[in-house]
């Protein structure tokens, strides 16, 4: 299955979805998802699965409304969205076998804040059923304080109602209210779901302290949040990120991190830094475009390592010239060799013209034996007795196709020399073409014949 691809079963049925974007709100990690015209939502709680529904619209107050509109969303691909896919594929439910799976693994409080997720899909009176049972069940046990925080949740889920409104005044209950009046740390040690929801909407740094080890997807996602409004700095979180990530997966936050604040110096230099360690050369000069040189020598060294080593990794001739200029700027040892590189790669591209005036604009370029070649080609572009030299050159700079017509130019103009056609032999087996090559040999043997 395709990595940006999960499935969803009921009993049998398999349907593969698609995931768009992701919401991370207080406790709740929500999937967008598509298959053809049908939306379908994935819900988490603290990272692990719940349930998924099919959509026919969002209703602008519920929880999954407020989760688009204030939390922290992020577009596929992104590892936080990967990470989340662990099940493969994900069991859909009923209501009924949703509320026995929640019963076996969660608290009541836990229960009734869950299903404050589907209010967009199910009638707030139904949902209040269930969690009328769910309180009269702890309370009926004596355990009032565990009865309060569900009042606690309800209330927010709720408040205009009456049952919520006569409970919010219960005197039974009374003794607890003064226990949210605790500072977070605190009241965490009591509540840590309502304790959570209140950093979480307060932008608390102190929610990341009990996030790091535990819940890396909730910490980064909030994390970004509040780098994202300004209250933090890329630096503040990297340490974490490099614990809990692999380094694509770092790369692919940083890059997120920079779209939100393209101004954190920080961000811009650990994607700078990423990208140099990718060999992702494009994106680097995209990153520093219009900026004067900023690469160090260590970078300037590891451009230059890519650039002799990877072919095709930059084809584009402004993209060659910046890091020519940055390299040259700190170190000349491999001139000659990057000087040759540039033209190999990006000759198929680019008129010979425009290359020879490329390398002008490096100081001393006149003495290097690649750029006195490129002066030869340009001069010979339409000279037909110098197509075999040109042709030549054009294979020197790997550029095949292009010598295969100077060779075949050649062949016609002087059809008693057998050197042409030697060279049309041996460039046709380069290429792979060997029933061609094979004519071209045959060819070779009987212009020798005809010489002697």
């Amino acid at each position: 299955m395709n990595e940006q691809e999960w499935s969803l079963s009921q009993n049998k049925d398999k349907r593969v979805i698609k995931p768009l974007r992701a919401v991370f709100y207080e406790r709740a990690q929500i999937v967008e998802a598509v298959r053809g015209v049908h939306v379908y939502y994935l819900f988490f709680y603290k990272e692990t699965y719940v349930t998924a529904i099919q959509a026919t619209k969002v209703k602008y107050n519920s929880f999954l409304g407020r989760a688009f509109r204030n939390g922290f969303i992020c577009d596929a691909p992104h590892p936080l969205i990967e990470r989340l896919n662990l099940h493969k594929p994900f069991p859909t439910s009923t209501y009924t076998s949703l509320l026995q799976h929640l019963s076996g693994k969660y608290t009541h409080q836990e229960q009734v804040y869950i299903l404050t997720f589907l209010e967009s899909f199910l009638s707030k009176k139904k949902l209040l059923e269930e969690m009328k049972n769910l309180f009269y069940d702890i309370r009926r046990k004596g355990k009032m304080f565990e009865a309060y925080k569900i009042i606690r949740v309800l209330m927010d889920f709720a408040p205009n109602h009456r049952f919520v409104k006569e409970l919010s005044h219960d005197l039974h209950f009374q003794q607890f209210e003064e226990t949210y009046d605790l500072p977070p740390m605190k009241l965490w040690e009591k509540d840590p779901l309502h304790a959570e929801k209140q950093m979480f909407h307060d932008r608390d740094d102190r929610l990341l302290t009990v996030l790091k080890k535990t819940h890396p997807l909730e910490y980064t996602a909030f994390a970004l949040l509040t780098f994202n409004e300004g209250k933090s700095h890329y630096e503040d979180y990297d340490e974490v990120f490099r614990l809990h990530f692999t380094s694509e997966e770092q790369l692919q936050i940083v890059e997120h991190a920079y779209q939100l604040v393209p101004s954190d110096e920080e961000a811009k230099q650990r994607l700078l830094s990423g990208y140099l360690e990718k060999n992702r050369l494009n994106d680097v000069f995209l990153l520093l475009e219009g900026e004067e040189a900023v690469l160090t020598p260590k970078e300037c060294r590891k451009a230059e390592n890519a650039l002799l080593t990877e072919r095709s990794l930059v084809t584009s001739l402004p993209v060659w010239e910046r890091y020519l200029r940055e390299i040259f700027r700190v170190r000349t040892e491999a001139k000659e060799q990057l000087i040759h590189a540039f033209v190999r790669e990006v000759l198929p591209s680019y008129p010979v013209a425009d290359v020879r005036a490329a390398l002008e604009k490096f100081e001393g370029i006149e003495e290097t034996g690649t750029y006195e070649n490129i002066r030869k080609m340009e001069e010979w572009q339409d000279e037909l007795d110098r197509m075999e030299e040109l042709g030549r050159l054009y294979y020197e700079f790997e550029q095949k196709e292009k010598a295969l017509e100077c060779f075949q130019y050649a062949s016609e103009m002087k059809p008693e020399e057998v050197a042409p056609v030697q060279w049309l032999a041996k460039i046709y087996k380069d290429l792979g073409q060997e029933q061609e090559a094979e004519t071209y040999r045959e060819l070779t043997k009987q212009i020798k014949k005809l010489s002697l």
